[in-house]
């Protein structure tokens, strides 16, 4: 695979171009590097591939959703909140499996450019954890029982019905857990990948691949 990027301030000589050529697993850790490296954010693009190889590898249908979805979404804006998360289930067929005030997140930044940790909506029995790598894996509940995991969308939404990243969730915000089923969403066939998954669940120390690969 040949991937290049581009990011960062020129004005605090954090500008950097790269072309890389390898394996997958080796070219993501380099170029996780050159965000951190770059202040945090860089645009990157994958080599040309052929019609046939996205036939058979892409989450066909996805951008098609994501268009539905937002349409959607911008329709109900006008109304409020509330008429947004019901647009978004009934778009996409998935449920708020939860709603409260965050009581902790605990996201710390890794030297690998990762934003690792957990977030816990809710206080006592009623709690749930969001294990968070970047985006949100998996939900447990209290018991520790999983309620969602990855490749299942796993979304916080503000009281607008708008997406709320990860870092933003501080003590007290008002929030709403979004579920989308992973058999209800187009997926990539590197989603059935068994050599992905044993990095992640090192890091959150959680198991994924059952779920994902089952």
């Amino acid at each position: 695979m040949i991937q290049t990027a581009v990011g960062g301030n020129r004005g605090k000589n954090q500008y950097i171009e790269l072309v890389t050529k390898g394996a997958t697993a080796k070219v993501s850790p380099i170029l996780r590097k050159a965000s951190d490296m770059s202040g945090g954010f860089i645009a990157s693009c994958r080599n040309p591939i052929r019609a046939g190889y996205v036939k058979k590898h892409a989450a066909l249908g996805g951008i098609s959703l994501a268009l539905k979805l937002g349409q959607a979404m911008f329709e109900a804006e006008k109304i409020g909140g509330s008429a947004v998360m019901d647009a978004i289930c009934k778009a996409t067929d998935g449920q708020i499996i939860r709603s409260g005030k965050v009581a902790e997140n605990t996201l710390r930044y890794t030297d690998e450019a990762f934003d690792v940790g957990v977030i816990t909506v809710g206080k006592g029995s009623d709690a749930i954890a969001l294990h968070t790598m970047n985006e949100f894996m998996a939900v447990d509940d209290a018991d520790g029982k999983r309620i969602a995991s990855y490749p299942d969308v796993i979304t916080v939404l503000g009281d607008d019905g708008l997406p709320v990243s990860a870092g933003k969730l501080t003590p007290g915000m008002s929030v709403h857990v979004f579920h989308i089923s992973m058999d209800k969403i187009p997926l990539a066939s590197s989603v059935k990948d068994p050599a992905v998954y044993p990095p992640v669940e090192a890091i959150l120390g959680i198991n994924l691949s059952d779920y994902a690969l089952a």
